[in-house]
């Protein structure tokens, strides 16, 4: 009885983590840009939900934004990059952003 084993070679074109993922395909300044942001709109969301004031609408919306985008960095630590998903992603990025800087 014999047995022979083929000699595959599996490659491997994403990692299932979204963080190295960004760091291989843009190298090391590309991550920069998107962790700092990641960063600045989680921050300023808690802070504004921390100082919230009863009936303030607009503390309201920041606070459910950043956890939106906080519960994204969570998942995003053990899954692969969906290009449709992305988009909305840096959507709700940009959505408390807007918010924090409008006058009403």
């Amino acid at each position: 009885m014999m047995i022979c084993f083929q000699k595959q070679i599996n490659i491997f074109d994403s990692a299932h983590n979204e963080y190295l993922q960004y760091l291989f395909t843009h190298g090391i300044i590309g991550p920069n840009f998107i962790y700092s942001a990641l960063v600045a709109v989680i921050s300023r969301g808690f802070r504004a939900g921390i100082n919230m004031v009863k009936d303030n609408k607009k503390s309201a919306v920041l606070l459910g934004l950043s956890f939106s985008v906080f519960s994204y960095v969570i998942q995003a630590i053990v899954n692969i990059n969906i290009p449709i998903v992305a988009v909305f992603f840096f959507m709700f990025i940009m959505l408390p952003m807007h918010c924090q800087r409008s006058k009403k």
